[in-house]
């Protein structure tokens, strides 16, 4: 009722097949002063040279990992750095799709880069969106990629559902922990650009939506899900009900404190986060689709947003947008009808959704020269937040 089972992949096959032919007003005080207030000058910061509705000023490189799982599994990453120079060779996605990332690039590591981990949606893949993972590697982000267990579209165990919504958080923690481990170390690729230390940001799609707000901190409380169940919803119904039996009276939380901002785009399972989105305290934001028929706005995105407490909380709708204005499938060559019209045109959806969640990762940790581009380009998006931001 409240959620499509046309996930991201309703035909693995097919996808498999075109992947591999692609490759609040401050209160003073009141009494009388002597003396002039001394203002401490406040320092300005120069304009932004690469406004976020551009690529960055960097090329981008990129490196395959295998990292471990929850399980001591090997777990496939992909990880988009910010680079300097014109070396490494064109990188191809599936060995057939090139979009210009240059494969073991020497990395520009002279100052510290933030990290972000990428989570795909149900059946997806971790490359599955470039034209956001290498434009944020552009503006100098290390983003990584993780390949979920059980629900990748080379790895796809239907059956596997009710454990994988409860491991898809571990992957994304352990994700970051396996490349900085392998990658920052000394004599690593990015040695002196990344340290655990500075956490990392997270942006999923659909159910990688899902998968940010629980590692994030959303609990997920079995008898408001029930709750939910009752009401209509369905998709992760069976998944809580069947952990609950296994722990009975317990609520499960993945909380990783090393969580600085969460960016969930149209994101699907309210039914298991209704009890928990109260609990997330890192600043975030909640994208959709006006058109989207999956992760639909009522009952999902604004659903999603409405139980949020975290001060600084955003949801912006493209109107015009499907469940894929989030990802790269169309570019990918694969027939969705978020493809061609009456949804709107690829390039700039895609322009929205990346300037929005660089703008908000730069907000996020507080630059406000990205305060403007908030809203999407040229304010077009509609946008939700509360009133005292």
């Amino acid at each position: 009722m409240f959620e499509s089972n046309e996930y991201l992949y309703p035909n693995r096959i097919q996808i498999l097949f075109s992947l591999a032919l692609l490759g609040l007003t401050a209160c003073g005080d009141s009494s009388p002063i002597d003396e002039p207030e001394q203002i401490a000058p406040v320092e300005e910061q120069e304009p932004l040279v690469y406004t976020p509705d551009v690529m960055g000023a960097w090329q981008v490189g990129v490196t395959e990992l295998t990292g471990v799982g929850p399980d001591g599994e090997d777990s496939s990453l992909l990880v988009w750095y910010p680079s300097r120079a014109d070396d490494g060779t064109t990188y191809s996605y599936l060995g057939a799709f090139a979009s210009g990332a240059k494969e073991l690039s020497t990395p520009d590591c002279s100052e510290m880069r933030k990290m972000v981990v990428y989570s795909h949606g149900n059946g997806g893949l971790n490359m599955q969106a470039p034209f956001l993972t290498e434009y944020l590697a552009s503006h100098g982000y290390v983003v990584v990629g993780v390949n979920h267990l059980e629900n990748n579209v080379l790895n796809m165990v239907d059956e596997a559902l009710p454990r994988v919504m409860f491991r898809r958080p571990v992957e994304v923690s352990m994700a970051f922990d396996s490349a900085v481990a392998q990658l920052g170390q000394t004599g690593g690729l990015l040695a002196g650009c990344i340290d655990e230390a500075d956490g990392f940001g997270v942006v999923g799609h659909s159910f990688g939506g899902y998968t940010s707000l629980v590692v994030a901190g959303a609990s997920i409380d079995p008898v408001v899900t029930q709750e939910m169940c009752d009401l209509g919803y369905s998709w992760l119904c069976n998944g809580v009900a069947q952990w609950e039996s296994e722990n009975p009276g317990s609520v499960f939380t993945w909380n990783d404190e090393r969580v600085w901002a969460t960016a969930p785009m149209a994101p699907c399972g309210f039914e298991a986060l209704a009890g928990g989105l109260q609990d997330i305290t890192v600043p975030t934001l909640v994208l959709g689709g006006g058109m989207d028929t999956t992760c639909n706005i009522e009952y999902q995105i604004e659903a999603i947003y409405s139980k949020l407490k975290t001060p600084m909380r955003y949801m912006g709708v493209l109107p015009e947008g499907g469940h894929q204005a989030f990802s790269s499938v169309c570019e990918f060559g694969l027939d969705y009808r978020d493809c061609a019209p009456p949804y709107g045109d690829r390039e700039m959806l895609h322009n929205r959704v990346r300037s929005t969640v660089l703008s908000f990762f730069g907000s996020a940790r507080g630059d406000k020269r990205y305060n403007p581009w908030l809203n999407g380009v040229a304010g077009e998006m509609e946008w939700t937040q509360p009133l005292s931001q």
